[in-house]
């Protein structure tokens, strides 16, 4: 569902409906201006988003290298070396990925790929 969606039609609660929203016009302006901060690397483009993880938690931003890139864990380095964040301890999931994480100016980041597409699929 968007933004522009008839919400009468819709089957999820309004909570739902209202992060939806949020998501689909914020994502292009985050990702112009996340991306904007290490294009002068080289980095390919990612899709980023704002995640709100409630109960307590710290919100965060996420992005992920596309998922058939077949250097997908590389250039998730790349970026998490242009943004600063902590490269030294990569964490591997069992669910098939790779993520890195640490901080941009106070927001927790998170830059991930897909390094075993049949497990993560699977899943």
């Amino acid at each position: 569902m968007t933004c522009t969606d008839d919400p009468s039609t819709a089957t999820d609660d309004l909570s739902t409906q209202i992060r939806r929203a949020v998501h689909d016009a914020t994502q292009p302006v985050i990702s112009r201006l996340i991306s904007a901060r290490a294009a002068v690397t080289g980095c390919q483009e990612l899709s980023w988003w704002f995640v709100d993880a409630g109960g307590g938690q710290p919100a965060r931003l996420e992005g992920m290298v596309a998922s058939g890139n077949p250097d997908g864990a590389n250039e998730a380095a790349r970026w998490a070396s242009a943004l600063g964040l902590d490269t030294e301890q990569p964490r591997y999931s069992t669910f098939g990925t790779l993520s890195y994480q640490g901080e941009i100016d106070g927001l927790p980041v998170t830059v991930w790929a897909i390094t075993d597409p049949d497990l993560f699929y699977r899943r």
